[in-house]
């Protein structure tokens, strides 16, 4: 056996390697990292006002734009028992397009006095954000951190680029595969001849 013949049909296999190879080291090029993401994390925000001592987390989403996690606490000043029975709005308003909304937080019942919601604001700009805690003890309303949705990026010449290159790697595969065959093909016909 020469080693040509072993060599060349070995040619298609490693060039498909090596363009599985590129791709992944494409692919891993394009997915963002955790220091590019969007920052998040639950900022805590403590108040006392009436008869309640109210501490409200929200947390940004780093997988949607515009969608907040809320959890908002709700106990008897000085440290007195959680509050169960409250009924608890947060209410948002977008700074410039004077849009408004609402969204009703509901108790956790295996944690008193938590009360959770997710509120999706669905245009791009500052939100200025509220609770509203009501209950027989009375009514109070309270102003929190805005919220900042970043305008949508729409840029498709990232994913063309992508997809041109990764044409072009397997035109290349395939241009690989096709010449070591047709090589061998040509070794055979003149061996043979």
């Amino acid at each position: 056996m020469r080693i040509a013949d072993w060599v060349f049909p070995c040619l298609g296999q490693a060039a498909a390697i090596v363009g599985c190879i590129l791709l992944l080291i494409a692919g891993a090029a394009v997915t963002p990292h955790p220091a590019e993401a969007q920052q998040s994390g639950a900022r805590p925000y403590r108040v006392h006002a009436g008869a309640y001592d109210i501490t409200v987390f929200s947390n940004a989403s780093t997988l949607s734009l515009g969608t907040v996690d809320y959890v908002i606490v709700i106990a008897e000043p000085g440290g007195g028992p959680p509050i169960t029975d409250a009924h608890v709005l947060i209410h948002a308003e977008h700074g410039v397009e004077e849009q408004k909304g609402q969204a009703i937080a509901l108790h956790v019942p295996d944690k008193p006095g938590r009360y959770t919601a997710r509120v999706e604001l669905d245009r791009a700009g500052v939100w200025e954000m509220a609770v509203e805690v009501n209950s027989d003890r009375g009514r109070v309303q309270i102003g929190t951190a805005s919220h900042v949705v970043p305008t949508p990026r729409q840029s498709t010449a990232g994913g063309l680029v992508f997809i041109g290159v990764f044409s072009v790697l397997v035109l290349v595969v395939l241009y690989l595969a096709w010449s070591s065959r047709r090589a061998l093909r040509q070794r055979e016909l003149t061996g043979a001849g």
